[in-house]
């Protein structure tokens, strides 16, 4: 993993979203404790990752992180680039690969998106309470 997409990561597990242009943006949202409506038990709480290819910014707050709080560095020109070879690896090969978060792809004029495993610290690893 790159020093860019490790901050890339801790970001987005602090902050839950980081938007690119012409790309769209990846985000970490949360589900709170339920109660299932059939069984009543509770359900932990989840997070899970998203894409949302209609947010379309760049991404102001993710740069100004960076600059002051990431080992990155020149981090415009960082994510710029990464912008760059996302847009270019779905032009090319039809998906990229976002480490820890998930595959986009762009096929039949539609967005995939095939999300890894999210870190679940809410929940600490504990069982469904039943």
């Amino acid at each position: 993993m790159s020093v860019f997409e490790d901050s890339l990561f801790k970001y987005l597990k602090e902050y839950h979203s980081v938007s690119f242009p012409e790309i769209g943006s990846f985000m970490l949202k949360s589900d709170r404790v339920q109660i299932h409506p059939v069984s009543h038990h509770f359900q932990a709480p989840k997070e899970y990752w998203h894409f949302n290819p209609y947010l379309l910014k760049k991404d102001r707050a993710f740069l100004q992180w960076l600059t002051e709080e990431s080992p990155v560095p020149n981090p415009e020109h960082s994510y710029d680039k990464y912008a760059k070879r996302i847009k270019s690896n779905i032009e090319k090969k039809g998906s990229f690969k976002v480490i820890n978060i998930g595959e986009i792809k762009f096929e039949s004029g539609k967005w995939l998106f095939t999300a890894e495993d999210a870190p679940n610290d809410a929940f600490f690893g504990l069982p469904e309470l039943k």
